[in-house]
């Protein structure tokens, strides 16, 4: 598909590096570079024709007990449990502070986060579908248009087609 002698296409990038500016909670920072470099980044990318979409999974501290206690007591999921986790989920508060800082710092005009709620897999997965979704009918994308050259070409490729039984297999 193309938009108006563009060519288009669908890039999925892990913006970890805003997670990696977020600080401990014993730890105090002003703005990072990694910030500005965050909203660098997108307008270099909006100014060369990208639209941004951002997604914030936000998890409750409840759900995120919850998924901790069945990794602790499914076999199949203890690998996901980290004791890192654990400590870290004492300053629940001051990461939420944290994230609304840097989710303020890097939210802009061309680049704004989409905050979703998602102690519910299947409703964090509906809102981002229909966000992507809706992003991509707004793009204005049409199929490219096909010559009078390129249609005799399918056409004849058609003919040969339909002509051969084997279906295109010779050695049958």
């Amino acid at each position: 598909m193309t938009r108006k002698n563009h060519q288009s296409q669908i890039i999925r990038h892990d913006q970890s590096q805003a997670t990696q500016t977020i600080p401990r909670p014993t730890q105090q920072r002003g703005e990072s570079q990694g910030l500005r470099d965050i909203n660098n980044f997108a307008k270099h990318l909006s100014r060369n024709g990208t639209l941004i979409l951002k997604f914030f999974l936000h998890l409750s501290k409840d759900e995120q007990k919850r998924r901790f206690l069945e990794r602790l007591t499914n076999p199949e999921k203890h690998w996901k449990f980290s004791e890192a986790d654990l400590a870290e989920q004492e300053h629940w508060q001051a990461y939420q502070k944290a994230f609304e800082a840097v989710l303020s710092a890097t939210s802009t005009k061309r680049a704004p986060w989409n905050i979703v709620p998602a102690d519910r897999k299947y409703v964090a997965r509906a809102i981002v579908a229909n966000v992507v979704t809706t992003a991509i009918q707004n793009l204005g994308l049409d199929f490219p248009e096909v010559t009078a050259e390129k249609l005799a070409k399918l056409a004849a490729a058609r003919a040969r087609l339909e002509k051969d039984p084997n279906g295109g297999d010779s050695q049958e």
